[in-house]
């Protein structure tokens, strides 16, 4: 198991032990291939976790280059595999 500290924006910061199940990212590069985000300058991360208690941490970091704005942070913690209808 690993330490990891989640910021998120407008929400407390998510510590806990667990382990990194998966992270993908586009890219703000048109020229990258096949993961290019769609809008030049922005970008996506995706991570999930899995805590030591058993419940799964979905994170989201969205990215940008443009002057003026700012990255933001989301992320949620979800105690079942049951889809919500």
């Amino acid at each position: 198991m690993e330490n990891f500290e989640i910021v998120r924006d407008n929400d407390t910061t998510l510590a806990f032990d667990g382990e990194l199940l998966a992270k993908v990212s586009s890219n703000p590069n048109i020229a990258y291939g096949n993961s290019y985000s769609g809008e030049v300058g922005r970008w996506q991360i995706l991570a999930l976790y899995k805590t030591q208690g058993g419940k799964f941490i979905c994170e989201r970091i969205n990215h940008t280059q443009w002057q003026g704005k700012r990255d933001s942070h989301a992320a949620k913690v979800c105690t079942s595999n049951k889809r919500s209808n």
